[in-house]
């Protein structure tokens, strides 16, 4: 979102954004950010005073940074503007937030296609954050639906 700058177009982006997430109905509404968005004193300035102004509304807010991040910062910033740190945890871990937000994008590349062994340890990772909240867990690989479907299928039922 132009890297959070305080300009008409990235209020006019988020302003959209809002209208279909209410349309929606959405819970979430999850801001990722590419790997050219470092964590430059500029970059954490105008990503702080975007989520001052932003306004909750009803969404809750998840926050996928991509790069460098170190996880002191992102532990700051989604404290302070009550961000959950969305990431795909077969590369890194939550530093912050409940419900959890998990982004799964393939592991090393979009084509590829978890396992069951793969998701397996996915449950397992969920079960140790012994947390009272849902969890969103998102596939977002080429075979999302297929291994969304295989997914939902190994999770115990309750």
């Amino acid at each position: 979102m132009g890297s959070f700058r305080d300009s008409a177009q990235v209020w006019q982006a988020w302003e959209k954004t809002r209208e279909i997430a209410k349309v929606l109905q959405a819970s979430m509404v999850v801001f990722q950010c590419p790997a050219s968005f470092q964590p430059t004193p500029a970059n954490v300035r105008n990503f702080s005073t975007f989520f001052r102004k932003v306004g909750r509304q009803s969404f809750r807010m998840a926050w996928e940074p991509r790069g460098p991040w170190p996880s002191e910062l992102v532990y700051e910033l989604c404290a302070e503007h009550r961000l959950i740190h969305c990431v795909d945890p077969f590369v890194n871990r939550s530093v912050y937030g409940d419900p959890l937000y998990w982004r799964l994008h393939g592991k090393g590349t979009y084509s590829y296609r978890y396992t069951d062994e793969d998701l397996d340890q996915l449950i397992a990772m969920l079960r140790l954050r012994h947390t009272d909240h849902a969890a969103y867990v998102l596939f977002n690989n080429a075979s999302m639906k297929e291994d969304a479907d295989r997914f939902r299928q190994l999770l115990p039922q309750s």
